[in-house]
């Protein structure tokens, strides 16, 4: 065990309870005991806590008359506070002024719903809600210009759906809510919207203004014909139930008391966030029979998809997921024997719908799998052999945002390791060409994508998903470096075959700041600052991206600055309370730089700090006839794994 500090040694004590008190806490501040804040409760607000939060903020002075609830949702408590303050469950509440534009950020009491503190925060854009898309098509369809469009195409208000987006690029930087909407043939009974686009009309609207500020109109490529509507159909779907295996009892090793579950060595909790949706919290592995300190909190910070097409309506047609919509507020009810193993144990989650709360059920899944081996081995002597299966404990979530579904799933493994799998399936977003015959399908040469059926081409997408990742190994004290594997150089490399690794420690957050390299078979670790194994080593965690493919923007393109954290793949930084969301906490319509790149720009040191991780790995989709009307699921994320941490290979637990 680490010797004890300084401010320990010279502490005098009365009684034996008030030394033991005094000596947890300040070991726990010092970085060398798994660390106070693990006493934190984590909880996940019902119906009537958010009711009554609700009620009484509009009832506070301080509530704007003219306001919107944006989003209600479990707040983190700073990771320094302890004792009673660190017990304390709380709330976030994002409130807009309808008048005066201003965001009010408030923190309340998830239990009495007392207000804690009152934030205003400026005049900057929060994520969309469903009373804005309900506005915004009110808007349009009284708008002339619209009807206009409509009338020039053989079309009638009731012909079409309406689709109400964020703006993507700004039309300037007045302190307006801009959206986005798109147009599209009112679908058949069954089938998708997004397989009929009323191609090139297209409007951008002021929604505290009640009024257009842009109009697209523009007959770029007819109305495709309906197509693929058959399998879209659920009833098809649903019709192959008999073919699933039917897993009844959940397994007896998972034990679920409210958001904190415990499997196999360890033990966590798992929220579901407004803005990030799924979050790992206070995850511990035993260790020695002690549980030990991995992780204080893991979570996907934003989620960028951009389409490669070159049309001008198209170029704002990306998405930043977190910070225009909210993964939390989005999350979807998953199916068991579908989305999720039969046996999972599920947790409900709250969000808002119009400004009130509903609860879904089942939002979060919590199972168990068999994923083969995790070791083995034969004596070829004696014939004896080991072997050790690779159960796993799986959190899954999916929020379902427009056309696609992103879905998550934490995977701890019996060895301590996590693999954090995040991917996105749904409907794919089409758009309407002249082009019948499929010439833009030419097998060699270039295309912007591939032509799916008669008029509808399918274009190329990049998805950038950037993972927050607060790792606390034996305690929020820790070091970071990166760790290359190369050939060893010729003087020492007689034979051809030797190879080395670097370990390089970063001391300040200017320099914490990489990428993605396979050539150099680079990943990270995390190392402990205060602890050490059993032959006196460091013990860590390392990390490792599971794919990665270079951004495809120009530098000059909008997404560069409002997603800034994509300039490079890796970033450390010092923990800060606020620090949550890798393009800011309101990237919606922001087009200055935001998020990592300013956390990083303060340059603080690292060594033997509260450090966060932050990492993007990237997902690029050649469309293929496969992939329409929906798109099978592809996945991306990281591997965490200890390094050093235990004393030998895993035991069974």
């Amino acid at each position: 065990m680490p010797l004890l500090t300084r401010q320990v040694q010279v502490c005098v004590v009365q009684t034996f309870f008030r030394r033991v008190a005094i000596k947890l806490t300040l070991l726990a501040i010092a970085g060398v005991y798994p660390f106070a804040s693990y006493s934190q409760t984590f909880h996940q607000p019902t119906v009537k806590e958010i009711q009554r939060i609700i009620t009484v903020i509009t009832a506070d002075a301080r509530c704007p008359k003219e306001y919107q609830i944006i989003s209600v949702g479990p707040a983190d408590a700073d990771k320094a506070l302890s004792g009673e303050e660190s017990t304390v469950a709380r709330t976030q509440t994002i409130l807009r002024d309808r008048t005066s534009h201003l965001i009010h950020e408030v923190f309340s009491d998830a239990k009495t719903g007392a207000v804690v503190e009152w934030r205003r925060i400026g005049v900057v854009q929060p994520v969309l809600t469903d009373s804005d898309c309900d506005s915004a098509e009110a808007i349009v369809r009284n708008t002339s210009g619209w009807l206009q469009g409509l009338t020039r195409r053989g079309l009638t208000p009731d012909d079409v759906v309406l689709e109400c987006v964020a703006s993507g690029i700004p039309v300037s930087t007045m302190p307006f809510r801009i959206v986005r909407v798109y147009t599209y043939m009112r679908p058949a009974e069954g089938s998708s919207i997004y397989g009929r686009p009323v191609e090139g009309l297209v409007c951008v609207v002021n929604l505290d203004g009640h009024r257009l500020v842009e109009f697209y109109d523009r007959e770029l490529g007819p109305i495709p014909e309906q197509s693929g509507s058959s399998r879209w159909i659920p009833e098809n779907i649903k019709s192959r139930k008999s073919k699933l295996l039917k897993f009844i009892k959940p397994p007896s090793s998972i034990a679920v008391s409210g958001n904190t579950i415990q499997w196999n060595g360890w033990k966590l909790s798992a929220l579901i966030h407004s803005s990030e949706g799924l979050v790992i919290y206070s995850a511990s592995f035993m260790r020695n029979g002690e549980l030990n300190s991995v992780a204080h909190r893991l979570s996907l910070s934003e989620v960028v998809t951009t389409y490669g097409d070159t049309a001008l309506h198209w170029n704002a047609r990306y998405t930043l997921a977190v910070g225009e919509y909210g993964l939390g507020a989005n999350v979807s009810q998953l199916t068991p024997g579908y989305d999720v193993p039969q046996n999972s144990k599920t947790l409900s989650a709250v969000i808002l719908q119009d400004g009130k709360p509903v609860e879904i059920p089942d939002a979060i899944a919590v199972y168990e799998t068999d994923e083969g081996v995790l070791w083995r081995h034969t004596d070829s002597r004696s014939g004896n052999k080991m072997s050790y299966p690779n159960k796993t404990l799986n959190i899954t979530s999916i929020s379902t945002v427009r056309n696609c579904d992103y879905v998550f799933t934490y995977k701890f493994h019996s060895d301590g390791s996590i693999d954090i799998e995040a991917g996105s399936t749904g409907l794919s977003e089409v758009r309407s060409v002249i082009d019948t015959s499929g010439s833009l399908n030419r097998e060699f040469g270039q295309s912007l994508g591939t032509l799916t059926g008669p008029n509808l081409l399918l274009p190329v997408w990049q998805q950038f998903y950037c993972f927050r990742l607060d790792l606390d190994v034996d305690g929020p004290r820790n070091r970071v470096s990166e760790f290359e594997i190369t050939s060893a150089p010729d003087f020492i490399n007689k034979y051809g075959a030797a190879m080395q690794y670097d370990n390089y420690e970063w001391l300040f957050e200017k320099e914490a700041q990489s990428e993605i390299s396979a050539e150099r078979n680079r990943s990270w670790i995390v190392w402990a600052a205060n602890s050490r194994n059993a032959l006196g080593g460091t013990p860590g965690y390392s990390i490792t991206p599971k794919t990665y493919s270079v951004p495809l923007l120009t530098t000059g393109h909008p997404l560069r600055s409002r997603a800034d954290f994509l300039r490079h793949s890796l970033w450390v930084t010092r923990y800060h309370p606020e620090e949550m969301l890798a393009a800011g906490p309101f990237p919606n319509q922001n087009v200055q730089p935001a998020g990592v790149s300013i956390y990083a720009s303060n340059n603080q040191r690292l060594r033997g700090e509260d450090v966060v991780v932050w990492l993007t790995t990237t997902l690029v989709n050649i469309p293929a006839l496969e992939d329409y009307p929906l798109r099978k699921i592809r996945t991306t994320g990281v591997h965490i794994a200890p390094f050093n941490f235990d004393n030998s290979s895993v035991s069974p637990r």
